[in-house]
């Protein structure tokens, strides 16, 4: 009984985290990665691994050190989204661009995970675009 209890209290609070950690940002620069010539796939690949990797150091919850190699993970796709926009030549991006990247793979990543519509794509079916 304790053992179920306790799980429901860790998806609770997991379910908590990624909800305050994915909560919309106060206005920002966006990148819009659809302009760019030759790097958008690379900076889009970083974007979605620094959002699987945040979405992933939630684990900190359980076992701290588990959390800590997520979010090393989630640094290094950060520094992929920033020598992407360095090779395309785009300005230099802050941390405050590159995390609203980032959050919005993440809300779309979390919005595939989690929706009953899109569970069909276990059997095959191809996820929906990531956002633009």
């Amino acid at each position: 009984m304790w053992k179920a209890i306790l799980r429901f209290s860790r998806k609770s609070v997991i379910v908590v985290g990624l909800c305050v950690g994915l909560t919309p940002i106060t206005a920002q620069a966006t990148i819009q990665l659809e302009t760019w010539q030759s790097y958008g796939g690379m900076a889009e690949q970083g974007a979605i691994c620094a959002a699987f990797s945040r979405l992933m150091e939630l684990q900190s919850l359980v076992d701290p050190r588990i959390g800590k190699l997520w979010q090393e993970r989630h640094r290094y796709a950060g520094s992929v989204i920033s020598k992407a926009a360095t090779l395309e030549g785009v300005e230099e991006l802050t941390s405050a661009d590159i995390n609203g990247l980032v959050d919005r793979y993440a809300a779309w990543l979390m919005t595939n995970l989690t929706e009953a519509g899109y569970a069909t794509m276990i059997n095959g079916e191809r996820m929906p675009p990531p956002p633009k």
